[in-house]
């Protein structure tokens, strides 16, 4: 029984912890972060319980409830509000120092982990706590509730990605809305089911009404934390691409060589040309294999190899050409300028 009970309460848990990885799956988070958050996600959970049960003490909400009032409040004050806290608490401890933190969707991946951690404690609880009913409670749950924690977790994690990667002046506020999102959605959520609880006789009707509007409610912000899966997911496709685009369409780059054309080479200086060309070969043969290259019968970038790591004399006509021509530009560019070489007399 005790294990027909865990497979209930962890298989949707373990379904959209799947799913959340798999929709990272072009750049995915390290399992053991995942894994991570998960189990600080479970830690939430006691955390919640602290900051609960003051607030029970202060008379913020009663844990029985027979009036919507009473609903309403048990929904946020001891419920929304303290699970939320908690979770973000945990998010910022799995996150602070997180290197693998770089993506846009990654808030959204780890935020959910914890979410998800905090709804698998949470259903074995219950479940434990209606064995005789399990399974129904297992279905519903796993259908609504673990769910709606999936989601708290996608507007959390959403508006802390934000935060991290939107615009710095916007920090304060996003971090802000990485709580009240999920304060507000899950308030809501809990407040419709309990509401539900405190009809009575002859508000059958209403009680109806309220469970489809949990469901509705289920339904529509299920949809919504999927566009802002994809909104992120395409800001960590697009971005990258802009901004390659933008760094060639702001520094075009267009060779614009000194014109020496005009330019003769005395008689003299053509016949040091070629004694030029083969410094010129050994000059960037040598700086190659101070960085580490060697000869290859075909050029490796990977393994550094290079197939003109040769003597000069080796070289092809092809080879030779392209340092003759850089040795008589040279030589070009220095009259042109207005300068003379002349031999010194030995």
């Amino acid at each position: 029984m005790v294990y027909q009970v865990l497979i209930a309460a962890l298989l949707p848990v373990v379904i959209l912890l799947i799913y959340i990885y798999w929709e990272d799956k072009k750049s995915p988070e390290p399992v053991s972060l995942i894994i991570k958050a998960f189990f600080y996600g479970i830690l939430s959970v006691f955390i919640s319980l602290c900051i609960s049960q003051p607030l029970e003490a202060i008379g913020a909400y009663t844990s029985e409830y027979s009036t919507i009032s009473e609903a309403v409040s048990l929904a946020f004050f001891g419920a929304a509000i303290p699970e939320e806290i908690a979770k973000l608490f945990v998010l910022w401890l799995v996150m602070k120092k997180c290197s693998h933190f770089d993506e846009w969707v990654d808030g959204i991946v780890y935020a959910v982990s914890v979410s998800l951690g905090f709804a698998a404690l949470e259903n074995i609880l219950y479940l434990f706590d209606n064995i005789d009913s399990f399974i129904s409670v297992g279905i519903r749950r796993g259908l609504m509730s673990v769910p709606m924690h999936f989601s708290f977790g996608v507007l959390m994690g959403y508006f802390y990605s934000l935060a991290k990667f939107g615009e710095s002046r916007k920090r304060a506020w996003n971090l802000t809305l990485a709580l009240l999102a999920p304060v507000i959605a899950h308030g809501i959520y809990d407040a419709i089911l309990m509401a539900a609880d405190t009809m009575g006789q002859g508000e059958e009707a209403f009680k109806g009404f309220l469970v489809i509007a949990a469901i509705a409610f289920c339904v529509y912000l299920w949809k919504m934390c999927r566009r802002r899966i994809k909104e992120l997911k395409t800001k960590d496709i697009e971005e990258p691409l802009m901004a390659a685009e933008s760094i060639i369409e702001a520094e075009p780059y267009a060779p614009q060589p000194m014109d020496c054309s005009d330019v003769s080479l005395p008689q003299e200086l053509r016949n040091l040309l070629e004694e030029m060309s083969e410094n010129v070969h050994e000059v960037w043969a040598q700086g190659r294999i101070d960085e580490g290259w060697s000869y290859g019968p075909e050029r490796d970038d990977e393994k550094k190899k290079h197939p003109c790591i040769v003597p000069y004399d080796k070289l092809s006509e092809q080879e030779k050409d392209y340092d003759r021509r850089t040795a008589e530009g040279t030589l070009k560019f220095i009259m042109k300028k207005g300068y003379r070489i002349t031999k010194s007399e030995e």
